[in-house]
């Protein structure tokens, strides 16, 4: 007791708990947030689209191709289908036969990224005009500065909190039956081409 008279107490640096508590609070909360755009295209079944097109160019592609061999195979048979046995005017006619075959099929290939590319393109015209609306409105009413796409390995954690998913589900009104007009669009189904017709998908060898 004379010690602390003589020496005095020193205030301790370490504020109470109410204080630290205080300061935690006043923290700037995280201001970005997350939004899984996979969940939303297979909600409007957009994948779904895009994968029977690609069927459907690939049933094309194997058309072509197998039209293509059987017209060699008879051409050889009319020759004597003895490859042994061509004559130099009918070996070269095979060629050029073969190399008119291998470029139907690039042309068919050619035209059908182009399809698959303009489907795709519309595929996010679709998306950006029914989500960035509800993204930026949610975004400003939570106060994110940011808004990530939420991929698997795209970043290592995020809380529940920030994913504001269904929020923009619900803001958009997808899936619901206002929707269904989204999900048959003829400008999908059979976009476009400048391609030639006769031409067709990939794997021409």
């Amino acid at each position: 007791m004379c010690v602390l008279l003589i020496l005095g107490c020193t205030p301790s640096a370490t504020p109470p708990q109410s204080q630290q508590a205080s300061a935690s609070l006043a923290k700037p909360r995280s201001s970005v947030g997350v939004i899984d755009m996979q969940r939303i295209i297979s909600l409007m079944q957009l994948d779904r689209q895009v994968t029977e097109k690609r069927k459907k160019l690939t049933a094309e592609f194997g058309v072509l191709q197998k039209g293509l061999r059987e017209a060699m195979e008879k051409k050889l048979a009319g020759f004597g289908d003895d490859v042994t046995k061509l004559t130099e005017s009918q070996r070269k006619e095979l060629d050029e036969m073969e190399m008119s075959g291998r470029n139907q099929l690039r042309a068919k290939n050619a035209e059908a990224q182009q399809l698959i590319g303009e489907t795709q393109k519309w595929m996010q015209r679709v998306l950006d005009q029914k989500t960035k609306g509800p993204i930026e409105a949610i975004a400003d009413k939570r106060g994110f500065d940011l808004v990530l796409y939420k991929r698997p390995g795209s970043f290592a954690f995020s809380r529940p909190a920030v994913d504001i998913t269904d929020e923009v589900i619900a803001l958009s009104g997808i899936g619901t039956a206002s929707d269904d007009e989204q999900k048959d669009s003829p400008a999908l189904s059979e976009p476009k081409s400048d391609a030639p017709s006769s031409a067709v998908p990939k794997s021409a060898e």
